[in-house]
């Protein structure tokens, strides 16, 4: 900014201030606006200031940028290997479980094979023992029906000798009674 003295002083003049007063007050003035101008220059950019240092911030960034780029691709490839190396444990482990479970399997199936087995011999001794029961239930109903028969017949016996031997008595009374 410029700042005409010759101008200011002539304006003071006219505007009734002395001279050796208006040019004392025009140079306070000149310094005092010298002194503000050189502070602004030192507190404030110039525009090319600015994009100089908005450029050194781009370069920065650009820079920033590829060093991400680089740490995201090796995270990426740390990334793959581990979980290639868990894969292929998961898989070790699956594998292990598979051979583990089929060797359970296989045991189950012995012990369900030796259950049948003795279960189906279990079942024919039950069944062997029902045929022996029934028969000698059979045996004991016809031994129990024969023995029956045969206590009826006694009995009968018996009531027919106690009804003769009445008889023989009542008439043996009678006669002697005659």
């Amino acid at each position: 900014m410029t700042f005409d003295t010759l101008q200011m002083v002539a304006r003071l003049e006219q505007a009734g201030i002395p001279t050796e007063h208006a040019k004392a007050q025009v140079m306070m003035l000149a310094d005092v606006l010298a002194t503000e101008h050189a502070g602004y220059a030192e507190t404030y950019s110039t525009k090319s200031d600015i994009n100089q240092h908005l450029t050194n911030i781009d370069k920065d960034l650009v820079l920033t940028n590829v060093k991400i780029d680089q740490h995201v691709v090796e995270l990426n490839a740390k990334i793959d290997r581990h979980a290639i190396e868990l894969n292929a444990k998961i898989d070790q482990h699956a594998s292990e479980f598979n051979a583990k479970l089929e060797k359970t399997n296989t045991k189950i199936d012995q012990h369900a094979v030796e259950f049948n087995a003795k279960l189906e011999k279990t079942n024919t001794k039950i069944d062997q023992h029902a045929v022996e029961f029934n028969a000698k239930l059979e045996m004991l109903d016809s031994k129990s029906d024969k023995r029956t028969s045969e206590l009826k017949a006694e009995l009968i016996r018996w009531v027919v000798a106690v009804s003769t031997l009445q008889g023989t008595l009542i008439s043996a009374l009678l006669l002697r009674l005659h």
